[in-house]
């Protein structure tokens, strides 16, 4: 509206050129409206103003500071996860087995004795045991380190069959027939027990499956493993049971 009635001013010296003093904004010629939008244009550049140099230096020191404190924030971060693996890493080796956790924590304990069944419906314990060295494997069908555990297990009751070892698969959470055929689709022969209350899970705390216990003659808590275990960790495990009296 401005640019137009300063147009308009100019229009009263060359009134064959421009609208009549009548006329509304709108309806000004395509010439007018340029030299408006022109004006307009001119006004906003003379208008701007750069920003003061102190405010560019400030902007740009900010900017460089930025880099900075994110590296020392990825720093401090790398050091810390680094601390927390060294931590769980270096814990088992100066902590004393009574306050470690999982199935560790029962070790000089004598094993809880749950009545259960085994994947044929008979009923079990760990009492016919007594007098021989017991592996009890904690497992599941829907634990991808059980099933590669089991053939292990399966060749470490071959080899002490008839002898003073006793190796014991007990499911945890799952049904008799469930369980039975996981097994049978490994080929495992050694005795399957349901425990469909996860009560030895509970009572093992442990913290994963497979969980894998070792008892002595005597039925007390020698040695607790959370993680699947392989062949030779198992031998030496029930060797070591085996030299104790």
């Amino acid at each position: 509206m401005l640019c137009y009635r300063a147009v308009r001013r100019s229009a009263l010296r060359a009134p064959l050129l421009l609208p009549s003093s009548s006329l509304p904004p709108s309806m000004a010629p395509p010439v007018v409206q340029s030299l408006c939008s022109i004006t307009s244009k001119r006004r906003a550049l003379l208008a701007y103003k750069p920003p003061a140099p102190q405010v560019v230096a400030r902007v740009t020191e900010r900017s460089r500071r930025r880099p900075a404190r994110m590296s020392r924030l990825f720093v401090w971060l790398i050091a810390a996860a680094a601390l927390l693996i060294g931590f769980f890493v270096l814990e088992p080796f100066f902590v004393a087995p009574s306050a470690r956790s999982g199935p560790e924590s029962l070790v000089g304990e004598t094993a809880p004795i749950f009545p259960l069944r085994d994947d044929s419906g008979k009923a079990v314990s760990l009492e016919q045991y007594r007098g021989r060295v017991v592996l009890m494997n904690l497992w599941a069908s829907w634990c991808p380190p059980c099933r590669a555990e089991m053939p292990d297990l399966q060749r470490l009751a071959d080899r002490y069959a008839g002898n003073t070892i006793a190796i014991v698969g007990v499911n945890e959470g799952e049904s008799r027939d469930r369980a039975r055929t996981f097994a049978t689709s490994l080929g495992i022969h050694f005795p399957i027990w349901i425990d469909d209350g996860e009560r030895y899970g509970r009572i093992y705390a442990a913290l994963g499956l497979p969980t894998t216990v070792i008892l002595d003659r005597r039925g007390v808590v020698v040695r607790g493993f959370d993680g699947a275990l392989t062949l030779v960790q198992m031998q030496g495990a029930v060797a070591a049971a085996v030299r104790t009296r």
